[in-house]
């Protein structure tokens, strides 16, 4: 707007000027009184146009209370800018601590359920490990009542033994005499008077505690003794040879 006045006030300067030359020229012909006149008047018209024009440009220039409104205007929009950027920035905050806190109870649950998952399988462990103890446990008695049954059996064909050597009647020492064939190594058990290879040609055990010994030492060796768990009544005898053999064993009461 400013631009527009100075344009206008250049304008009625130079048909100031322009007038004035007409009257200058016009003077010659009128004279110098009439020229001075006419050149007065027309100053007078270019002055107060020029006043006009300068006036109606400042009234189109903007006052001071529209600049003071358009300030507080724009004070305005930035204050309500700021207010929105940080209500944006507290709304991301607290979106993030929302996340994180999801993310934190998540991670808390997680946890919970590995511990508890762990305390499961420790209860497990322990559950096995208290069967393998109570198996244990029970195969160890069931170990030591068959010792004690055995040792019970024992105890009892040894005092059936003395029983028996107590009330033997019978002679005091005797023979078995045994004949059968051998090839290398043989095991013969004698029960009673019979055996499992060959034969017995004559004797047998009394049935009582007795001692036994090869009369051939060199070719026939005692292999198991006659016991309580067989009423003293089997004898087996490792015969080394080849061929037809007879052997003879003596046994003796003690």
């Amino acid at each position: 707007m400013r631009t527009v006045a100075f344009l206008a006030i250049c304008g009625g300067l130079l048909a100031g000027i322009l007038l004035g030359t007409l009257s200058r020229r016009h003077g010659h012909v009128l004279g110098l009184g009439s020229t001075t006149v006419s050149s007065q008047v027309d100053q007078d018209s270019l002055s107060s146009s020029a006043g006009r024009q300068i006036a109606g440009s400042n009234s189109t220039n903007p006052s001071d209370a529209d600049k003071a409104a358009a300030d507080r205007k724009a004070a305005e929009l930035a204050e309500q800018q700021r207010e929105a950027a940080a209500q944006a920035q507290k709304l991301a905050e607290q979106q993030a601590a929302a996340q994180q806190a999801a993310q934190q109870a998540a991670l808390d649950d997680q946890k919970r359920a590995l511990e508890a998952k762990a305390a499961d399988e420790a209860a497990r462990e322990k559950q096995l490990e208290d069967a393998q103890r109570a198996l244990a446990a029970q195969a160890e008695a069931e170990r030591q009542r068959r010792a004690q049954e055995a040792g019970a059996a024992a105890e009892a064909a040894r005092l059936q033994a003395e029983r028996e050597a107590h009330t033997y009647r019978g002679p005091s020492s005797g023979e078995i005499v045994w004949r059968g064939d051998v090839h290398g190594t043989t095991l013969v058990t004698i029960s009673g008077d019979s055996s499992d290879s060959g034969q017995v040609v004559s004797g047998a055990l009394p049935g009582v505690l007795v001692m036994v010994q090869p009369m051939d030492s060199k070719h026939v060796g005692v292999a198991a003794t006659p016991a309580p768990s067989n009423a003293f009544r089997r004898l087996v005898l490792r015969i080394q040879g080849n061929g037809s053999m007879q052997e003879v064993v003596h046994w003796s009461i003690p």
